[in-house]
């Protein structure tokens, strides 16, 4: 199986997480910040996760890599989330791409390029964990 198996149970996730994220349950909340980064990441790099609206919850996706073992990952975000000041990163979308502006181009763009080739080398198995996920606690 593979997430796309899913498509109709996660039109319907991301009907409850954009209704009230908070409601979500953590097996849900996981689906959801894991599929998501995974398709941000897929539409542009991983810096597309601060660009759009995956990085809202981006203190619950760090914590839902972890969960599902993938360390690894949680610290690419957390590396760039180190830019931000003080280390946060802003809920809010207008917030957060203001500030990304201000990154250092050349400097950014060669960690984003290191940062997506370690994600992508890690991608498979993520959405593999991931789908286990789903049938172990949600299908």
């Amino acid at each position: 199986m593979e997430l796309l198996d899913f498509q109709e149970q996660w039109k319907q996730l991301v009907d409850k997480a954009v209704s009230d994220f908070n409601a979500l349950s953590k097996d849900e909340r996981i689906w959801f910040t894991i599929e998501a980064l995974i398709g941000d990441v897929d539409n542009g790099g991983i810096i597309s996760h601060y660009y759009n609206n995956g990085a809202t919850y981006n203190t619950e996706t760090i914590e839902d890599l972890e969960s599902l073992g993938f360390t690894d990952l949680s610290a690419l975000l957390k590396k760039i989330n180190n830019y931000f000041p003080k280390g946060i990163v802003p809920v809010d979308i207008d917030e957060r791409n203001d500030i990304i502006e201000t990154f250092s181009v050349e400097e950014f763009d060669v960690l984003l390029s290191e940062l997506d080739n370690i994600f992508y080398n890690r991608e498979e198995a993520l959405e593999k964990r991931l789908v286990e996920h789903i049938l172990t606690t949600l299908a």
